[in-house]
């Protein structure tokens, strides 16, 4: 008997920021598919996962090379308490690195080669950061999104000085790149639209990616690794950070890994291809993607898997403990 939730189910992936020392801890103890998703983790890296999730400091967790890692890892044994409840999600979505985490649970590539790109990519996005550190992101609140794009056009000189919107949360809220002279010039611009509008804005962490045409040249090498993987077509659809259209083959797989890092994410686009989904989860350990959700659609059920414990709720939202599954025999 395959069991399947009967509600249509969303699921979200937490991303970058999530991340903390103990996280999922319950689950690792008592799971022996965590364990082993963690000794392959270590075979194939040659990094302590256990010490590193479990025993290390935030400092050491929250490094971009150690973290993307930990939050992936997180992320799927966290999800495969619902592959094990038989609960069957109608559509995935994830933040950066949960990206990665919702391609994998959907089938788009194996575990070691998911391990393999992100390890790379972490790799390369560490050494991007190195590179350019007077890179600076921050994270505005209050200014429409025609108005900033008018703002970054304006305030663009070359190549060197632009300032690049990273991600677009709302319509009155974005993240937006540049060089500190740019992020400067920026700030000085919004300091007097505030006079007017009560604009806000504060520093974003450059850790959860660019996001524009500014990592132009880290995806130029990133993307030469591309040719060892194997891109499968997808057994769950997966919404495009880009545009929040459905990600289904193995070619699109490829493109959205590439493309997602030279274009902001559209997290509206995303929320609204979630918008047939009667209860959505965010898996993994963060809470804010849920929260901003729950902010669109107040009457829909919004759930977090953060924790073993969680899937109490989870069960009983989804009615899974109390309905004959006998209708559901094949």
């Amino acid at each position: 008997m395959e069991i399947v939730a009967v509600k249509k189910v969303g699921v979200v992936f937490s991303g970058f920021g999530s991340q903390f020392v103990g996280m999922a801890k319950d689950v690792y103890d008592e799971s022996r598919f965590a364990q082993e998703y963690f000794e392959e983790a270590y075979n194939c890296l040659n990094i302590n996962f256990v010490k590193l999730c479990f025993a290390s400091s935030d400092e050491e967790l929250s490094k971009v090379d150690h973290a993307y890692l930990a939050i992936f890892l997180t992320d799927l044994i966290l999800y495969n308490l619902l592959t094990e409840a038989k609960i069957q999600p109608t559509v995935l979505a994830g933040q950066d690195v949960g990206m990665y985490a919702a391609l994998f649970a959907a089938g788009g590539f194996t575990f070691p080669d998911g391990l393999y790109l992100l390890n790379k990519y972490a790799g390369f996005y560490q050494a991007f950061l190195e590179q350019h550190k007077n890179l600076r992101f921050i994270k505005i609140n209050g200014c429409t999104l025609h108005k900033m794009r008018t703002l970054c056009r304006e305030l663009s000189n070359d190549q060197d000085d632009q300032l690049c919107i990273s991600a677009i949360i709302n319509d009155n809220c974005q993240i937006v790149a540049g060089q500190h002279k740019m992020i400067k010039k920026l700030e000085q611009a919004l300091d007097k639209l505030a006079l007017a509008n009560p604009v806000q804005y504060s520093p974003h962490n450059a850790a959860s990616g660019v996001h524009c045409e500014l990592a132009q040249d880290l995806i130029n090498n990133f993307k030469i690794y591309f040719t060892k993987v194997d891109f499968k077509d997808l057994q769950i659809p997966v919404l495009s950070t880009i545009n929040g259209k459905l990600i289904t083959s193995g070619k699109a797989v490829k493109k959205e890994l590439l493309d997602q890092e030279l274009h902001p994410v559209i997290w509206p686009k995303i929320i609204q291809g979630l918008a047939e989904c009667e209860v959505v989860i965010e898996v993994g350990p963060g809470q804010s993607l849920a929260a901003q959700i729950q902010q669109v659609y107040p009457d829909k059920i919004i759930l977090t898997l953060n924790k073993k414990e969680d899937m109490v709720k989870i069960r009983a939202q989804l009615d899974l403990d109390s309905q004959d599954w006998t209708d559901y025999e094949e």
